[in-house]
C-alpha cells in the first residue's frame, strides 16, 4: 500500500509531531477537474518517525497520478500512515481546493493506544 519510509524512534514519549505537506490529484471523477491542497498530519510516535522526503515522493508518485475523490485521498493517506507508523495517536486534516466548488476540509482523528 505505501512505499514511504520511516525511521526508528526511541525518544521522548511526550513528543507530538506536526507536519503539513502539499499534495495534488490529477483528476476528481465527481468534478472532472484536478485539485490540490494541504495535509496536516499530527501524530504521537510509538517506535517510528515519518521520513518526510520519501512521504512527499509517495504523494507525488502514488496520489498525484490517480483519479480520486477528495474523500478517497483522506482515507488512503490516513490508512497508509497508520499502517507504516503505528502511532499512539494520529490525526489527519486534509484541505482541498478545486475550481468546481468551495474549499473542502476533512478530519480523521483516532487514538491508537
Amino acid at each position: 500500500m505505501s512505499d514511504f519510509e520511516f525511521l526508528d524512534y526511541k525518544g521522548s514519549k511526550e513528543m507530538v509531531i506536526k507536519y503539513t505537506p502539499k499534495y495534488t490529484v490529477r483528476n476528481c471523477p465527481a468534478g472532472n477537474a484536478p485539485f490540490s491542497g494541504m495535509l496536516q498530519i499530527v501524530y504521537k510516535p510509538r517506535k517510528r518517525l515519518l521520513e518526510f522526503g520519501s512521504f512527499e515522493l509517495w504523494l507525488k508518485e502514488h496520489i498525484a497520478q490517480q483519479e480520486l475523490l477528495i474523500e478517497d485521498v483522506a482515507e488512503i493517506v490516513y490508512d497508509a500512515l497508520v499502517e507504516v507508523l503505528q502511532p499512539d495517536y494520529l490525526t489527519l486534516t486534509l484541505t482541498a481546493d478545486t475550481i468546481v466548488h468551495a474549499t473542502v476540509t476533512i478530519n480523521i482523528d483516532t487514538n491508537h493506544n
